[in-house]
């Protein structure tokens, strides 16, 4: 057995008795609908963008030029509410009124809610099986490893937009939610999730 979608993986040569069971590890039966300040959010504005980096990387370590680009690229779109996984305060004096950050975050409640739109993540395999039973496209930003090929493989599928680190400003992440936002990928996610759903 193998913890991937067949899918979604990249043609290669396997054997007859090699199962994909991809989606373990997701907590799609343990979400529970939004409470609190994420509920206020999620039912503001004309949708919810949720960014997270996952258990290793770091949102608050990435560098100064990067926390600025993300900030300014997401006041572009006050119509929307940005919720991150950020575990320090360094940003709370200068963070847009639609930009919100916090030490965790309800991420399967989070995209589980219909006003979720995007999903900004590192590419890494969870994210990417999220994005698939959740029905949610990504932005993806892979740092290292499989990341790389997990965010291609998602691109070429059609429902995620990646960007490249080494040239990541203000302009190409408001270019990428301009992509997702305007649906352009949407359809093809909510296709994904559809088809998943079939064959469960």
């Amino acid at each position: 057995m193998v913890n991937s979608n067949e899918l979604y993986e990249l043609p290669r040569p396997t054997l007859s008795k090699v199962v994909h069971i991809g989606g373990l590890g997701v907590e799609y039966e343990d979400a529970k609908p939004l409470q609190g300040e994420f509920k206020q959010i999620a039912d503001s504005g004309k949708g919810v963008v949720v960014m997270s980096f996952g258990s290793v990387a770091h949102a608050e370590m990435m560098p100064e030029q990067w926390k600025t680009a993300f900030l300014n690229a997401f006041a572009q779109y006050p119509e929307h509410e940005f919720v991150i996984k950020y575990a320090n305060d360094d940003l709370k004096h200068r963070l847009p009124p639609n930009v919100h950050t916090y030490r965790w975050l309800p991420q399967a409640d989070l995209l589980l809610h219909p006003s979720t739109k995007a999903f900004i993540s590192h590419g890494g395999y969870n994210s990417i099986q999220e994005s698939i039973n959740f029905g949610v496209p990504l932005i993806t930003i892979p740092l290292f490893g499989d990341q790389f090929k997990n965010s291609k493989i998602a691109a070429k599928h059609g429902f995620a937009v990646n960007l490249k680190k080494g040239t990541l400003d203000e302009a190409s992440i408001a270019a990428a939610l301009k992509e997702v936002l305007n649906n352009e990928t949407v359809s093809k996610v909510d296709g994904s999730e559809r088809i998943l759903k079939k064959m469960a």
